[in-house]
């Protein structure tokens, strides 16, 4: 059965005349007959039973229109809500950012840039399924499966007020640090765990002096001698080096955290969502080239 031939019986058997049907339909009379009649030798049944120029439907037909009716509206309806998820990517793209908040927004500025008609909806929200780019952070060397998901690796450094001891070093241990107060991410926060994590593989837990939820006031309470902080290399920027200093860590070994980039699986298809993804991953990669 072509679809085609149903949507031509379905005015049919609405209108109960062949004439007035192909005239609705924009087609000949005979075009209209003889597209009924291939779909009845098909189906081996008669849907109607001819009255002079009259038709009505048989009880079969009656049937298969009650069948069709609903299929060919929901038919009607997927072109429409194909349509309408086209446009809503053409305009508002949901990027869930769980990490590298700072960097990511500044990319996606600049991306709008070059592209005025996107629009984006930005969360942040760990237990989101319904964006279409998220960014998160997974503990170094975890392995991604996911093909829809892009993972740049980077450095974690110890930030320090410029007039700290240990400014003046070129790298430190963890273990030389374990007395001090620690400035650190929401408890809720993925990087919060990672970087505790640091500080128990090499004996102590942190004492945290102050907690925060974001880079910028983890930056002014650095500057103002409140402690010390886990700081990313170069997804939170640099820092002003006349009030902060970065130091390697030396100890534990790779003291590094994974950015992922993943498209949602349900959208992997849709070529804007794919540019947006290639043109985060650059970026992040300019970025870390760039330190």
């Amino acid at each position: 059965m072509e679809l085609q031939q149903l949507r031509y019986f379905s005015v049919a058997a609405t209108q109960l005349h062949i004439t007035r049907a192909a005239e609705i339909l924009h087609i000949a009379q005979p075009a209209l007959t003889q597209s009924i009649k291939r779909l009845e030798d098909e189906l081996g049944v008669k849907l109607f039973i001819r009255n002079g120029r009259n038709i009505i439907l048989s009880d079969t037909g009656k049937l298969f229109l009650k069948k069709l009716t609903p299929i060919l509206h929901q038919i009607d309806m997927l072109k429409d809500e194909v349509r309408e998820a086209e446009g809503v990517f053409r305009r508002t793209i949901h990027v869930n950012i769980l990490a590298a908040s700072s960097t990511i927004t500044n990319t996606l500025i600049e991306y709008k840039k070059k592209h005025p008609d996107v629009e984006f909806q930005l969360t942040r929200n760990e237990k989101a399924k319904d964006y279409h780019i998220e960014i998160s952070t997974l503990p170094y060397g975890s392995k991604i499966n996911n093909l829809n998901s892009n993972s740049i690796e980077e450095e974690i450094m110890l930030a320090v007020p410029s007039n700290s001891v240990y400014a003046q070093k070129g790298s430190v241990s963890l273990r030389e640090i374990s007395k001090e107060s620690f400035i650190s991410l929401s408890v809720f926060l993925p990087l919060r765990e990672i970087c505790d994590n640091f500080c128990s593989s090499v004996g102590f837990l942190p004492h945290i002096a102050f907690e925060c939820d974001s880079p910028e006031a983890l930056r002014n309470l650095i500057t103002a001698n409140m402690g010390v902080a886990f700081w990313p290399a170069f997804s939170w920027g640099i820092p002003d080096k006349n009030n902060i200093s970065l130091i390697p860590i030396t100890e534990p070994k790779q003291c590094k955290r994974n950015l992922i980039i993943t498209i949602n699986s349900k959208f992997e298809n849709s070529a804007i969502l794919r540019d947006l993804h290639d043109y985060i991953t650059k970026a992040m990669i300019s970025k870390k080239a760039m330190l």
